[in-house]
């Protein structure tokens, strides 16, 4: 029986998708530390794409171009899953994703390094910077290697780095990788030569060199780039542009400065106008509230007052009820006394002169006997 063979596992197509890999993860990893007022940013491309701020204040606008180095490894990982092209059209594409994945990375580099600079931060670059671009960097060797036919994309590695033709094999892939690192090497330089020019205030800059185009630095005399000499008629002209430039500057600024001045003086004036409001408002307020509470303690003092009256009516009355029923006591107990009186005069009468009374009880006036009136004042004898 025939055994399966085993598709090797270490091939250049295995590698780039392993990388490839890598590479997106370290799209979320911190590539830069911005520092700035003793504040440090950790900045990865993830950042990028949203922007860098310290302290509520913007280091770096948001570039969401750097989307691109998340997309392009995704891609070199879906280029190795196709068997729809050659292994040679396949590899050149990957290399040439990888290329521009790598310029995109320092193009962002350059980029944070000069709005840090412009803000007054510093910049440092971390180890998952140098390792991806280690990375861009192996896998763009891989794929040139497959496009120039040193090694095939699914040929075992092992075999091929351990077997005959060892030797040849390294050569080819010095002299391969020799070539790319000069052109990626030039590339990073023209990258950091062009933000070198963008670095240069642009205050500092009196034009820009005929010959190479390179800015031209207010007190030099050369170029800096190709060493042409700067006329003197040039340099005197953009000297008195300068000076001319820098006094409308201090004008603006003295303009701007008394206006904000003016300004500074208007807000203090109205900000005064205001506490002076608001406190007249408050003493208002409390005059107010002091006279609603001296008329409420009047308006207390006056109901006690009445009330007070009133119990003192009261009381009065109940003195003069009880006097009256006092003095109706009195009476009633005098005419008890009288008739108590008139009774025994009338029962001493009867035991006198028989039935029937021999006196008046109203006057006293000795009555005939039968008399049903007192011939003195009227009264009906009972």
């Amino acid at each position: 029986m025939n055994q399966a063979v085993k598709s090797p596992l270490l091939t250049a197509k295995n590698i780039i998708r392993v990388l490839s890999i890598i590479v997106t993860i370290i799209f979320f990893c911190p590539s830069f530390l911005v520092s700035c007022s003793g504040q440090t940013v950790e900045v990865s491309a993830m950042t990028g794409v949203t922007g860098v701020k310290s302290y509520g204040e913007t280091v770096a606008e948001p570039h969401p171009i750097m989307l691109v180095c998340l997309l392009l490894p995704i891609a070199i990982f879906v280029l190795m899953l196709i068997k729809k092209f050659r292994h040679e059209i396949t590899a050149l594409i990957v290399a040439i994703i990888a290329l521009v994945d790598m310029i995109v990375w320092f193009i962002f580099r350059a980029g944070v390094k000069k709005a840090a600079e412009d803000k007054m931060c510093t910049v440092k670059t971390t180890g998952w910077f140098a390792f991806n671009i280690f990375l861009l960097l192996l896998i763009i060797i891989l794929s040139v290697l497959v496009v120039i036919r040193v090694i095939r994309m699914q040929e075992n590695l092992v075999d091929r780095f351990t077997g005959e033709g060892a030797q040849h094999t390294f050569s080819q892939m010095s002299a391969a990788v020799s070539q790319m690192t000069q052109t990626v090497g030039q590339l990073a330089g023209n990258v950091s030569s062009n933000v070198g020019k963008a670095r240069v205030p642009k205050e500092e800059i009196m034009g820009y060199c005929i010959k190479c185009g390179t800015p031209l630095i207010f007190g030099n005399k050369f170029c800096t780039s190709c060493g042409r000499s700067i006329p003197e008629d040039y340099i005197a002209e953009a000297e008195e542009e300068r000076r001319i430039a820098e006094e409308a500057r201090r004008a603006a600024e003295e303009a701007a400065r008394k206006e904000a001045e003016e300004r500074a003086r208007r807000e203090a004036e109205e900000r005064e106008r205001r506490e002076a409001e608001e406190r007249a408002r408050r003493e208002a307020e409390e005059a107010a509230r002091r006279e609603e509470e001296a008329l409420r303690r009047a308006e207390e003092r006056a109901r006690r007052e009445e009330a007070a009256a009133r119990r003192a009516e009261e009381e009065a009355r109940r003195e003069e009820a009880a006097e009256r029923r006092s003095r109706e006591a009195a009476r009633r107990f005098e005419d008890v006394e009288r008739y108590t009186d008139e009774l025994t005069d009338r029962e001493i009468s009867k035991l006198a002169f028989g039935s029937g009374p021999a006196f008046c009880s109203s006057c006293g006036a000795k009555l005939p006997k039968g008399a049903a009136f007192c011939s003195s004042c009227g009264a009906k004898v009972e």
